[in-house]
């Protein structure tokens, strides 16, 4: 199974490419929205995680990049990794999944992975 990481790299989501790396999946990354575009568009992804910085640039786009995916027919499951305790259904109602980029890391990674995969 494939997945995309869409968002400005950084320590954990490079460690949660590693952990679904171990886990089978492939992963790709793309450290902007045109480039996460570009890639959806040409390859069929399980599963697109978005890390989303509250107040970055990328932020709306990254949003909007969420809509976009989920939107279409066959499209991945969508994860939201916020940087947020405030992070809520009724703020990010475009992924399907959101979770906070403070919980550790064991626990992140596992959610995701059981998502991706179920």
């Amino acid at each position: 199974m494939r997945v995309l990481i869409a968002g400005p790299e950084n320590a954990r989501l490079v460690a949660l490419s590693g952990y679904l790396t171990f886990r089978g999946f492939t992963v790709d990354h793309a450290p902007d929205v045109a480039d996460a575009r570009a890639l959806l568009g040409h390859i069929r992804y399980r599963g697109l995680v978005a890390g989303i910085e509250l107040g970055s640039i990328e932020h709306p786009l990254l949003a909007d990049l969420l809509r976009v995916a989920k939107a279409s027919p066959e499209g991945p499951r969508t994860v939201a990794v916020v940087r947020s305790a405030l992070s809520s259904t009724a703020r990010w109602p475009e992924a399907d999944l959101i979770l906070g980029a403070e919980l550790p890391m064991s626990h992140l990674a596992s959610v995701v992975c059981a998502s991706l995969a179920g």
